[in-house]
């Protein structure tokens, strides 16, 4: 095991080179191999859909219990195992997109095998208790989770919340994902990030607050949804579900 181990959403990274954002801590031990993914038939059991500039072709399928297929179009096959990822991705495959494409649905199968509930969310902490922001894609989380950050709140995550037993989020990668305009928002407000890499109209920047970047999870006290927004003077509030509903 590394002697200063990485983690999110609960898990701990092996190896842990090429995955951005990781936070120090200590979670249950993940490995990750890069390798050959072999064809195997499996039962389908989720597709998504091509949306332009949004979203790449996706399907899921089981193999055996706890054993899932992913495979991203053309980019990037997943082979999902209990404590295990085998990635086998498109030659000349940017490693943030790599990271990004391994830190989405294959990580999303592994909170569901060890019992997690994976939500479709941005996360922060505010006041000591996390609060899970839901909605569409497209629709703001990313940048109403990094107005948080930037108001003084821990940032938990951007796209996907690792809800566990008791309504507790584990944080996921300190980074964000955001679209031109919101990227040069977030430069003019936090001048010590930098853009890991462009394209496709999206930017990937590491939250450069150090100091919120602790890997230790929160109790959520609840979820806003739909009427989450800025204020004028670019403060953050949010109506919310309370996080009883979730147990």
């Amino acid at each position: 095991m590394n002697d200063n181990p990485r983690v999110a959403h609960g898990f701990e990274f092996h190896p842990s080179d090429e995955i951005f954002g990781l936070r120090s801590g200590s979670g249950r031990p993940i490995e990750i191999v890069t390798g050959r993914v072999p064809d195997a038939q499996g039962t389908l059991v989720g597709e998504w859909t091509e949306i332009p500039g949004k979203r790449t072709p996706t399907t899921v399928s089981t193999l055996t219990h706890g054993t899932f297929l992913v495979v991203v179009g053309s980019m990037a096959r997943f082979l999902v195992e209990p404590g295990r990822i085998t990635a086998e991705f498109r030659p000349n495959l940017p490693a943030p997109l790599r990271s990004k494409l391994l830190m989405s649905t294959p990580v999303a199968l592994l909170l569901y095998s060890a019992g997690t509930l994976g939500l479709h969310a941005g996360a922060v902490e505010v006041g000591g208790r996390a609060i899970l922001i839901a909605a569409t894609g497209g629709s703001g989380k990313t940048t109403l989770t990094t107005a948080f950050h930037l108001a003084g709140h821990r940032l938990l995550g951007d796209d996907l919340a690792a809800v566990g037993s008791e309504a507790t989020v584990f944080p996921a990668q300190a980074l964000v994902r955001v679209r031109p305009q919101t990227a040069e928002w977030l430069r003019t407000k936090l001048s010590n990030t930098k853009p890991l890499w462009s394209a496709d109209g999206h930017e990937f920047h590491v939250c450069a607050r150090a100091e919120r970047h602790g890997a230790e999870a929160a109790g959520c006290v609840g979820i806003a949804g739909g009427v989450a927004r800025l204020r004028a003077e670019g403060q953050p509030e949010a109506g919310m579900m309370p996080a009883e509903r979730l147990v």
